[in-house]
């Protein structure tokens, strides 16, 4: 790992066992690597101002945080299934679980060289440069615009997968699936496609390049990547919309994803959740924290798809709902390709509705009690 020293604490995170370290060369105890409270590693070793690397040997394995997965073996043509796996709902769930990562409004030069021993030949399917790897396997490298929320990575075993890729208004779509799982992929290619045409409408241009992935699974789950998904069928529209809001604009620090969840809820939900609806604020209802107040935090609470997307419904009762998507479709244009806070959103929203929403952020956003 390549990095500069500043006067900035120099942090990053690994759910991985460290077996050893070392700094330019020369030897560290992994026992100064040690994560703190927050799970964040502090480089604590005095460093002079400029360039350094940071060398860490570790065994992959289960990685050291809430309701993650090991290394997936297959019996059916031998190898490894193995995904990212990530997760905003929790703690180190991002690319950290396996790979050294700063904090998540940080952007870096990542390139992954993956060999399989002991199996067959592998597919790699990612949401970077695919190459053939410099002593076999493959090459992932990855956009240097990227933060730790950004990489997708799936690795199968050849023939185990059933793909489907189209090119649609510039962007090539590839879809794909485990063989076996009863899924209808050229319904789910289609909806990918559909969703895409929509959001491009109406929030503004695609800001992931030429191509958009999608690994659709019989999980329930899902996760947004920089111009890809890994998602359920059910939930590919509120995975899609995430190439907007999430991904597109990405939160400017991990305790600023619930601005994602809560407008794609918002947007895209079906029952029991209304979707695009308005509803008057209700000062009755308790204060709510939907952001962490430390972004060392990097969570995002459940809260955020229920209350966060009511939250949006008070808004689109003073604004309208049109009046809504036409402000947050400005707001994305204007960042488009950069980060969003909780403060320029209510910024934002306080200025195109010419009013105050700051008691109504402090009561639910940041849970704190009081009225108007």
């Amino acid at each position: 790992m390549h990095f500069t020293s500043n006067d900035r604490p120099l942090l990053f995170d690994l759910r991985q066992r460290v077996l050893s370290a070392s700094i330019d060369g020369h030897p560290v105890e992994p026992s100064t690597l040690v994560p703190g409270p927050s799970g964040m590693r502090e480089i604590g070793v005095p460093l002079d101002q400029g360039d350094h690397e940071l060398l860490l040997q570790y065994e992959l394995s289960m990685p050291g945080c809430a309701d993650a997965v090991p290394l997936g073996w297959t019996l059916q043509r031998p190898g490894i299934v193995f995904d990212f796996w990530m997760s905003d709902l929790h703690p180190g769930r991002y690319l950290e679980m396996w790979v050294p990562a700063p904090l998540c409004d940080d952007q870096f030069d990542l390139t992954l060289d993956i060999e399989v021993a002991g199996g067959g030949p592998h597919q790699v399917f990612a949401n970077g440069l695919v190459e053939p790897g410099p002593t076999g396997g493959h090459r992932v490298t990855y956009p240097s615009h990227f933060t730790s929320l950004s990489p997708m990575l799936v690795m199968v075993p050849v023939e185990r997968y059933d793909q489907i890729s189209t090119h649609e208004d510039g962007i090539t779509l590839d879809t794909f699936k485990l063989a076996g799982p009863e899924i209808d992929l050229a319904a789910c290619h289609v909806t990918v496609a559909e969703c895409l045409a929509h959001n491009r409408g109406r929030f503004g241009d695609y800001a992931h390049g030429d191509r958009f992935l999608t690994y659709v699974w019989g999980s329930t789950r899902g996760m947004e990547y920089d111009g890809a998904t890994t998602a359920s069928v059910g939930s590919l529209e509120h995975e899609v919309f995430h190439a907007w809001f999430g991904r597109g604009v990405k939160p400017a620090s991990a305790s600023d994803g619930w601005i994602d969840e809560a407008f794609t809820t918002w947007y895209t939900s079906s029952a029991p959740h209304r979707r695009q609806w308005a509803q008057p604020f209700d000062w009755s209802e308790p204060p709510l924290v939907l952001r962490p107040p430390s972004p060392l935090a990097r969570y995002t609470p459940r809260e955020a798809y229920g209350a966060g997307a009511r939250f949006f419904a008070g808004v689109a009762s003073v604004l309208g709902v049109d009046g809504l998507c036409d402000v947050m479709a400005s707001l994305y244009r204007q960042r488009r390709g950069g980060f969003l806070s909780t403060d320029d959103l209510e910024s934002h929203l306080s200025g195109a509705a010419d009013r105050d929403f700051g008691p109504e952020f402090s009561r639910w956003v940041h849970g704190r009690a009081g009225s108007t």
